[in-house]
């Protein structure tokens, strides 16, 4: 599909967010014009499939309690895009679509072009080591609250969906959890406790509207209406990719020479000590030893449309129940109404 870019900013950023620093710790929505480009409708999704590369399109299941994380990966070998599609329809399922400005130029553009009408708005504002997945999720789909790594935005295209963000608990997340989840060496779901949602930021995300939030900022979302599609893109500002190289060269240098490293500082002698020793110390496990231990979730299905629940297990058991559908309980069954009982009838009284 060839689109053309409408004319002029393909964004809008509040005012008050037109600063470096008040755009990188803003949480706040704002609308953008990605539907007119046409380049994120299910057909065009169907078409990316078409050519995207499918070990780059990770098809997930999760289960149905925010506070448990039940999360694995599953195989789509053999399936049409339509088979695809047609699975997200019927089952609760969620595809990402990764590497998209590697591999969709079209989408590429649309996506690089918001980037530079954000820098544009935001003078002084730089995003770096930009990357974008495109996102499509069955009716009621939800991703467990987590913490991602870069800087991240949320653009949400079709259907409908519930963001909470939780800037609060960011001070309260174990500083050993989160230098993890940064460090790639856990999934970067954490700890969640529902009592939270009461000091969230939390927002009924229409299509045309985008959120985002300071980094790390821990979140999670539920789809609320319809199959849901969305280009999620990540980022990094000069500070940003500075804090992330402060929390990953503590945990190496802690775990490594027992170091007991804290401060996050991104400027200083101490930091630029730490990063030179980190990026030494990534650079023998990458090209010595060969070896980076990155977390990946477990490949335990295989998506199939005509199942009922569109997955079937690879080990060929059952489907564990906390990834089987969901249904109302059945209301209760009303006893008929029993006979009102005929009034007591006068004794007959004897004739003499």
């Amino acid at each position: 599909m060839s689109a053309a870019l409408p004319d002029g900013p393909l964004l809008d950023l509040p005012a008050d967010y037109r600063t470096p620093d008040a755009f990188e710790n803003g949480l706040f929505t704002a609308t953008h014009r990605l539907a007119e480009t046409g380049l994120f409708t299910e057909e065009n999704v169907l078409r990316m499939l078409e050519t995207h590369p499918r070990e780059l399109a990770n098809v997930s299941r999760m289960g149905h309690d925010p506070t448990v994380l039940e999360w694995s990966e599953g195989l789509t070998d053999g399936l049409s895009p339509e088979d695809v599609l047609a699975a997200l329809n019927k089952g609760r399922l969620w595809l990402n679509i990764r590497k998209v400005l590697d591999h969709q130029p079209e989408a590429a553009a649309a996506i690089n072009r918001l980037y530079d009408d954000l820098e544009a708005a935001c003078p002084g504002f730089t995003a770096t080591r930009r990357s974008a997945n495109v996102l499509v999720s069955s009716p009621g789909a939800m991703v467990y609250y987590h913490i991602d790594v870069p800087q991240n935005i949320l653009w949400h295209v079709s259907g409908e969906k519930r963001v909470w963000a939780y800037p609060q608990r960011l001070a309260d997340t174990p500083r050993d959890e989160l230098e993890a989840i940064v460090a790639v060496k856990k999934e970067e779901d954490a700890g969640y406790d529902p009592a939270w949602d009461a000091d969230a930021f939390a927002v009924d995300l229409k299509p045309g509207e985008w959120i985002t939030w300071p980094q790390h900022t821990p979140h999670r979302v539920q789809n609320t209406v319809g199959l849901n599609i969305s280009v999620s893109t990540e980022h990094y500002s000069p500070r940003a990719f500075k804090y992330v190289r402060a929390h990953r060269a503590n945990r190496m240098l802690r775990d490594r020479f027992g170091l007991p490293l804290t401060s996050t500082k991104t400027s200083g002698l101490g930091y630029r000590a730490k990063a030179a020793a980190y990026l030494a110390g990534r650079a023998v496990q990458e090209y010595v030893t060969k070896k980076r231990d990155l977390y990946h979730y477990p490949k335990t299905f295989r998506v199939d449309p005509t199942a009922p629940h569109a997955t079937v297990e690879l080990n060929g058991g059952p489907t564990p129940a906390a990834f089987l559908p969901r249904t109302a309980p059945a209301p209760p069954t009303e006893r008929p109404a029993e006979p009102e009982p005929e009034p007591a009838r006068e004794p007959e009284l004897a004739l003499a």
